[in-house]
C-alpha cells in the first residue's frame, strides 16, 4: 500500500465507471467502493472511500432529500386525520 495520491488522470476514469455504475444500480455507497475495488485492482484506501462516497452523495442527495420531504409530509398527513 502507498501513501501517494491518485492520479487525476485515474480518478476521472474511475469517476466515468462509477457514474454510469451508480445510476444502473442504484446501489449503496459500501457496494460501489467494492465495485471500484474490484474494477481498478485499488484498496479501499480513505482516498478510494471518500472519492466514491461524494460521489455517490453528489447522485444521491437529492434523492435522499425529497425522500425524506415525502416521508415527513406522510407523518404529518397522517398525524392529522388520526386527530380528526
Amino acid at each position: 500500500m502507498t501513501n501517494e495520491p491518485m492520479d487525476p488522470t485515474l480518478k476521472q476514469h474511475i469517476l466515468f465507471g462509477l457514474e454510469n455504475f451508480m445510476f444502473e444500480t442504484m446501489l449503496p455507497a459500501e457496494m460501489c467502493v467494492d465495485w471500484v475495488c474490484d474494477q481498478w485492482n485499488l484498496s479501499a484506501t480513505d482516498e478510494v472511500i471518500d472519492l466514491v462516497v461524494d460521489a455517490h452523495f453528489a447522485m444521491f442527495a437529492d434523492q435522499w432529500q425529497l425522500q425524506n420531504a415525502i416521508n415527513n409530509s406522510m407523518n404529518c398527513v397522517s398525524g392529522w386525520i388520526r386527530k380528526n
